[in-house]
């Protein structure tokens, strides 16, 4: 499995609020629905940073103010680079992204995920 963790940025002109409910409540059913984007995706996983913890992305290495960290898994790196850049993730849900992120401030990390180890 491959996750492509992306560190969230909202746009100066939206509130968290705005942001959050755009993020929920139309992006998500859009990644949902978005085909054949959403066939390559296993799993999709939003997290809502709070407002006072926007420097989660410390957390990555990755430096700035975050309002969001959505994570995707693919089986594997060829799948996520053919959702990628697929026709309906282009025009569709990267044309929303656009509606309530700075795409500019987004940062992106990609992991392979090699082994799962429980505790407990």
């Amino acid at each position: 499995m491959v996750t492509l963790v992306i560190c969230l940025k909202r746009r100066a002109d939206l509130t968290f609020d705005e942001f959050d409910n755009h993020w929920r409540n139309i992006h998500a059913p859009l990644i949902r629905s978005s085909q054949p984007f959403s066939s390559y995706v296993k799993r999709y996983i939003q997290y809502q940073i709070e407002e006072d913890e926007q420097e989660v992305g410390d957390v990555f290495g990755v430096r700035g103010a975050f309002d969001g960290i959505e994570l995707l898994e693919f089986e594997d790196s060829a799948a996520m680079e053919v959702a990628l850049s697929s026709p309906d993730y282009l025009l569709e849900i990267q044309t929303d992204t656009a509606k309530f992120v700075d795409v500019s401030a987004c940062r992106r990390i990609v992991l392979q995920n090699e082994a799962l180890i429980l505790f407990g």
